[in-house]
């Protein structure tokens, strides 16, 4: 275990909540403090592991290509059941697995990604003399790393612990190098519970409480944003404005969600929400192969994974509307995926976007990778992909199975078609009772095999939503029908703006009703915008309140 990995230690015992340690002379500054009762604590959350790439990419300026191949052994976050993700708290395998990244891209940093004129002044090659001027850089660089790495400026506390790390590594037994002690620090910075744990505010700080919640302060908003919109830390703009406690402002604070959501970098809250929740990070994972011998290789698979980003992409760059989610009147495609659907290879290298008359592709829905993993190992899977219309796109909820029943199908016999396969599954009562929420929408997947390809003997897709709102049964023909319900319904811009209060606040928002009601309304009354309902969502108590510390 590295050095960093040191500053970890008392992380294992957490609970992923936070608050004041036990004990009336307890420190409630550290984010480690000893449980306490559930009920007495604020619940915090630590970085997904993207963010964590991400943030260490852009502390250190090594890149995130970069950073990613030194991270492979770290493990993938689990997701909750809201299908969106839910890091789990800290635990010595991954204490492991962090101190090894954080080793490696310490060692892999160059200091001028780090802070240009501090490493023309301060690095090893500069050449600082003597003890006291080194002392000097290395408090220096506390200070840098310590801001963008906590999201807040450290305390003289945070500062000197920093600084500890690379006095500690200078005992002359260690043999270690001027830059080598720094590296360490580095190390520990990104090793340490502050960065680790979306907790912004500084241990000096009071809460201004206003009844059951408090109010964030201008740091935790800056980080709010920033991991919203891009998954990273903030930038130098919003650093400025958390300094200058500007962003409570609603004017500011509307202004700064603008800024954010036109940058790029925002394409990852789009990318990020819908692989989430359509659970595209499956495609690692899933195996499936066909008669004829094709398989999911790995090249296929990250095809499959660019296709729905590149998708995304476009739609969020031209009206970004629910309609266009759904109805799309392009395909996303590179040379491998057109080869795979059977449609002209593209001139270019990379993803263009061709018409999709003729595909029989409708946007969101007949996305390849979508396809794919709402299938089965054989076959297109109506349980699998109706349930995901259901319970994700419509906001549905769904029984467990009892547990004394076996939910395996039997073997697709030679002459029976997936469709009756499934329909004789329902008809058993204790199978209905929940199936016929799902396989009748998921009927809409069998014109596409469990390759996401066209299958050349397509079976009848038709199929039923059954109880759309309570009592009301809607019928459609085919998957392109279905993605039309799904672009116009109330019950779907309902759906996707509950989907994106989850989303945002990593939890179940039911006790944000009203909020959720006004974010439909609003979203309803834009015509579907999915870019304005990010914004509305920015700018809402979401991203300026939380739980008081103590209640």
């Amino acid at each position: 275990m590295g050095w960093g990995a040191l500053c970890l230690a008392g992380l294992l015992g957490c609970s992923g909540r936070i608050g004041p340690a036990a004990g009336p002379d307890a420190d409630s500054s550290n984010p480690s403090a000893a449980a306490l009762a559930p009920a007495d604590r604020l619940e915090y959350r630590r970085l997904s592991r993207e963010e964590f790439l991400r943030s260490v990419s852009d502390i250190t300026g090594v890149g995130l290509s970069r950073v990613r191949g030194l991270a492979e052994s770290l493990p993938r976050d689990p997701v909750e059941s809201t299908g969106f993700l839910a890091p789990h708290p800290i635990n010595d395998g991954y204490v492991e697995a962090l101190s090894e990244v954080a080793q490696a891209v310490a060692a892999d940093l160059q200091w001028d990604g780090v802070d240009a004129d501090w490493a023309g002044r301060c690095s090893a090659s500069a050449s600082p003399q003597g003890p006291a001027e080194q002392n000097e850089c290395a408090e220096e660089l506390a200070a840098i790393v310590g801001r963008r790495a906590f999201r807040r400026p450290p305390s003289d506390d945070e500062q000197s612990d920093l600084f500890g790390a690379f006095q500690g590594l200078a005992a002359p037994d260690l043999g270690h190098s001027y830059d080598e002690r720094l590296r360490g620090m580095v190390e520990v910075a990104l090793l340490s519970p502050q960065f680790l744990y979306h907790w912004e505010l500084p241990p000096s700080a009071g809460e201004e409480v206003e009844g059951d919640r408090a109010a964030m302060t201008s740091y935790e908003i800056a980080a709010q944003l920033s991991y919203f919109f891009w998954g990273t830390v903030p930038d130098e703009e919003l650093s400025r404005l958390a300094d200058e406690d500007a962003l409570r402002d609603a004017e500011t604070l509307a202004r700064t969600a603008e800024r954010l959501l036109d940058d790029p970098r925002s394409r990852y809250v789009f990318r990020s929400f819908f692989d989430q929740l359509l659970r595209l990070d499956e495609l690692d994972e899933v195996e499936r192969s066909s008669q004829g011998g094709a398989e999911l290789n790995g090249g296929l698979r990250e095809s499959l994974r660019e296709e729905a980003h590149a998708f995304i992409d476009y739609v969020m760059g031209e009206g970004a509307t629910l309609s266009e989610l759904y109805q799309s009147p392009v395909v996303a495609v590179d040379r491998r995926l057109a080869e795979h659907y059977g449609m002209a290879a593209p001139s270019s290298d990379g993803f263009t976007m061709v018409p999709a008359e003729g595909t029989g592709r409708h946007g969101l829905l007949t996305l390849g990778g979508v396809l794919v993993v709402n299938a089965s190992h054989d076959s297109a899977s109506p349980t699998h992909f109706g349930k995901t219309v259901r319970t994700q796109l419509l906001c549905g909820t769904l029984s467990a199975p009892p547990a004394d029943v076996d939910t395996n199908l039997p073997p697709l016999e030679p002459a029976q078609t997936v469709r009756d396969r499934f329909s004789a599954h329902m008809e058993q009562p204790y199978c209905n009772a929940c199936h016929r929420f799902m396989d009748p929408i998921g009927f809409a997947a069998l014109s596409f095999d469990q390759l996401g390809r066209q299958d050349p003997t397509p079976e009848d897709s038709s199929g039923t939503i059954v109880d759309l709102v309570p009592g009301s049964d809607v019928d459609f023909a085919d998957i392109g029908e279905l993605s039309q319900i799904l672009a116009t319904h109330q019950q779907a811009r309902a759906c996707m703006s509950e989907q994106w209060a989850h989303f945002a606040a990593r939890r179940r928002v039911s006790t944000k009703a009203e909020l959720v009601r006004a974010m439909t309304e609003a979203f309803h009354a834009s015509g579907g915008n999915l870019r304005q309902l990010a914004q509305q969502l920015a700018t809402s108590e979401l991203f300026r309140y939380r739980e008081p510390i103590t209640r």
